[in-house]
């Protein structure tokens, strides 16, 4: 598991004006668009597994998105090209 600032992410004031993110769902959510799993998140963020799963629940019902699959998609789309 590398650190997501070494990595593409999709923007997180994007991710909270376009949805209404507070700003650990947006690294939440930026997370999750990267692959990482709900187990990683937590252990990156240094918070409980059931935490993030509460994030994860919120970001769907605050995207639309059904499943995490769906979210993951939407938000590839987002992810910078460089």
């Amino acid at each position: 598991m590398s650190d997501p600032a070494d990595q593409r992410r999709p923007s997180e004031y994007l991710l909270g004006q376009l949805y209404g993110l507070t700003p650990a769902e947006c690294d939440v959510a930026a997370c999750l668009a990267l692959g990482w799993t709900l187990e990683e998140i937590a252990a990156r963020r240094g918070t409980a597994l059931e935490t993030v799963r509460r994030q994860n629940k919120l970001i769907l019902a605050k995207t639309g998105a059904r499943h995490r699959s769906e979210l993951v998609r939407r938000l590839a789309t987002m992810l910078p090209t460089q």
